[in-house]
């Protein structure tokens, strides 16, 4: 078996983090223009992305020796509960990537890792499209989800549930459209609001929140 973190890790890669043992085969062959090419087939029973759990992967992939391009098409499920389908490649001689995610009820632990300076352990499940595109140091994201979300905001400590969200992703900006919102005692209500970025860095919020009995302050 094969731990794919540690193999991921020599290549320098830090905007995505992925985890587990693989186990399956590889074929190393010329391509048409008498390249070596290795193509693989991987299984990854325990598959995780930036610590969370995505279930079972399995993943059919290429590394183009040339380009140094990993191209790859993976599916990862969750027995009954999920799934997520990933295609498209990342270039380590480009130093970019470009992915297609398809998920249904995908876990939302992985936001973590990029948005921990404004939301607390963020949990829940979400399904719809997302691209994410750019170079190493100059990450976006496009697409659509529905959620079903928790989170922490450090500012007030207090933890807000999120339901039926509906999200629009586009560059520099993660959009709330509206969601059902309820606190950890009896509030409830609706919010709508927008995250403004620069590749993940100089995040701004603005959000607004309207309801009956909301906790606003708890620490």
């Amino acid at each position: 078996k094969v731990d794919v973190g540690s193999l991921l890790a020599l290549t320098g890669l830090e905007v995505v983090r992925f985890a587990g043992s693989a186990s399956g085969r590889a074929i190393i062959k010329p391509d048409e223009r008498n390249i070596p090419r290795l193509s693989a087939f991987l299984d990854i029973p325990g598959f995780r992305f930036n610590d969370t759990h995505l279930g079972h992967a399995r993943i059919r992939g290429s590394f183009e020796t040339d380009a140094q391009t990993i191209r790859l098409q993976a599916n990862m499920t969750e027995g009954t509960i999920g799934q997520t389908n990933v295609t498209g490649y990342v270039s380590l001689g480009h130093k970019d990537l470009d992915l297609r995610v398809e998920g249904e009820n995908t876990p939302l632990g992985f936001l973590n890792h990029y948005i921990s300076d404004i939301f607390h352990n963020i949990r829940g499940r979400s399904s719809g499209s997302c691209r994410i595109f750019g170079g190493f140091k100059q990450i976006d994201f496009e697409g659509r989800q529905r959620a079903n979300a928790a989170a922490r905001l450090p500012i007030n400590g207090v933890t807000y549930h999120l339901n039926n969200a509906d999200v629009q992703i586009t560059p520099g900006s993660f959009r709330l459209n509206d969601a059902i919102l309820t606190d950890s005692i009896r509030g409830s209500g609706r919010i709508h609001g927008v995250i403004n970025h620069r590749h993940l860095h100089d995040m701004h919020y603005d959000f607004a929140m309207s309801g009956h009995n909301i906790l606003l302050y708890d620490r």
